[in-house]
């Protein structure tokens, strides 16, 4: 029998009856199919999803299997493919993992699943991970990910200013929705700019939140094999990662902290604090600035937020 999503069908129920039809639907179907063995890495979109995909791959590989094996983004598509939004549309389109459960050896769960949808996630228990970014860096990444380098859509939006009443919003459910949940449960929130700058510093925790064994060396090893400028050069080399035929640019198209910097002038600037104040979220507390010299690096940064 073909699957129907319930939460689509009801969407147009009112009051207490819509929750109570979500939870029955995903406790009856989502979570003993798949929910209940997964951990769960929630980003916004264009913050680091696929930084840390490829490090996660990277370092469960090197630690189970190989430490001297460079997982390519093409491994990593393989070793971890779900999506949630894939298999919410339909839970037969999660792809069993049979082929990669060694590399989840020992853990609470055999798969980590990458989303930018927070459906169900209240109703989730088990490891969840959030991933966002400064706000700013956001539209510009987005800008040209989403509409300047696709053919069908780069003529729709001629800058980045044009999106920020649309895309900001976005931007701010999505941020709330999370933090929202996360004030409810545990979860572990790492920032994009904090996976650039201090990397060792910001992945184990993770790893430990994730009930993975930390060793100091394949860390180092994971760090090095995942770092952007490693993955441009496979995409120079095979072309575009994750992206659609016609793709005009590179998915590791800067990377840069603080591109906003030369994009935005301070009138937008104001213009996004004032959104973002709206919704009671202050621009200053994203911001994450390089450090000015190269011992700084050496500092550790901030403990990432686990809520």
């Amino acid at each position: 029998m073909k699957f129907q999503p319930l939460y689509v069908a009801g969407s147009r129920l009112a009051g207490p009856v819509k929750p109570l039809l979500k939870q029955a639907f995903y406790r009856a179907v989502i979570h003993p199919r798949i929910d209940s063995h997964v951990a769960i890495c929630n980003s916004i979109p264009k913050s680091g999803t696929n930084k840390l995909r490829i490090f996660l791959a990277n370092y469960l590989y090197k630690y189970y299997v190989d430490r001297d094996t460079l997982v390519t983004y093409a491994m990593t598509d393989d070793i971890i493919p779900n999506t949630r939004e894939a298999y919410l549309a339909n839970p037969d389109n999660y792809k069993p993992r049979d082929k990669w459960r060694h590399v989840f050896k020992g853990l609470p769960y055999d798969d980590i699943i990458n989303c930018h949808t927070t459906r169900f996630l209240e109703y989730f228990d088990g490891k969840l991970v959030f991933v966002y970014r400064n706000p700013l860096d956001y539209l510009v990444s987005f800008f040209y990910n989403q509409y300047k380098y696709r053919p069908e859509l780069s003529d729709k939006f001629a800058m980045v200013q044009e999106i920020i009443d649309g895309d900001l919003g976005n931007y701010i459910r999505h941020y709330t929705d999370m933090q929202r949940i996360g004030a409810k449960r545990d979860m572990f929130s790492i920032t994009y700019e904090n996976m650039m700058l201090y990397p060792h510093a910001s992945y184990r925790p993770l790893l430990e939140y994730l009930n993975i064994p930390v060793d100091v060396d394949v860390l180092d090893r994971a760090v090095r094999d995942s770092d952007i400028k490693v993955v441009r050069k496979e995409e120079e080399a095979a072309g575009p990662i994750h992206s659609r035929p016609g793709y005009k640019g590179f998915f590791t198209r800067s990377g840069e902290i603080g591109q906003w910097k030369s994009v935005f002038t301070p009138e937008d600037v104001a213009r996004c604090r004032a959104i973002l104040a709206e919704a009671g979220m202050s621009l200053d507390s994203f911001i994450i600035e390089p450090p000015t010299d190269t011992m700084a690096r050496a500092v550790e940064a901030p403990a990432p937020k686990e809520s």
